[in-house]
């Protein structure tokens, strides 16, 4: 079950990156993942197995103020891309995606898709039902 979870979470996390690699002029050669979450090799591995890249993590595992720092230089024209952050990391741990998890996820990859795709008008009926009693609750 826990393991369900962790794969979903990487799922969630894959779909946001296959709609900004449609964004980017040049192919991801490898990922940086930092937070808590890389602190577990286990989440570490699926990554790369889901994303099919290797997966670096840097030193720090609590980067995202660089990462955001990063986003805010290419957004203002102040860096021309992120090939800058290589050098400002050191990595502690390196994954690369093992081929039989690659496939099996591949297969899954689909499905998982579908299923939340078929799910959203649950979500829409949720987050009405929230915001419904959020307003009652601010009125009393």
């Amino acid at each position: 079950m826990i393991r369900a979870v962790l794969e979903g979470v990487i799922f969630n996390l894959y779909s946001v990156f296959i709609a900004l690699n449609v964004l980017m002029d040049e192919p991801v050669k490898s990922l940086k993942a930092t937070g808590g979450f890389a602190k577990s090799e286990l989440w570490r591995q699926m990554m790369a197995d889901i994303f099919e890249h290797d997966l670096i993590v840097p030193e720090s595992h609590e980067s995202s103020c660089l990462g955001a720092m990063a986003l805010g230089q290419v957004a203002l024209g102040i860096k021309k891309d992120f090939s800058h952050i290589s050098d400002m990391v050191g990595a502690s741990f390196e994954h690369t995606p093992l081929f039989d998890h690659v496939k099996i996820y591949r297969e899954i990859l689909p499905l998982y898709i579908n299923l939340t795709q078929s799910l959203e008008e649950n979500y829409a009926a949720i987050a009405a039902f929230q915001r419904r009693h959020e307003q009652l609750l601010e009125e009393k």
